[in-house]
């Protein structure tokens, strides 16, 4: 895979992890 095809997997992963952490 190509970096410009893992950032925005990367980036919804974080962001879900994020979202989970404020929403506890």
């Amino acid at each position: 895979m190509s970096p410009e095809r893992l950032d925005p997997i990367l980036l919804e992963v974080l962001w879900n992890r994020l979202v989970s952490v404020v929403e506890e």
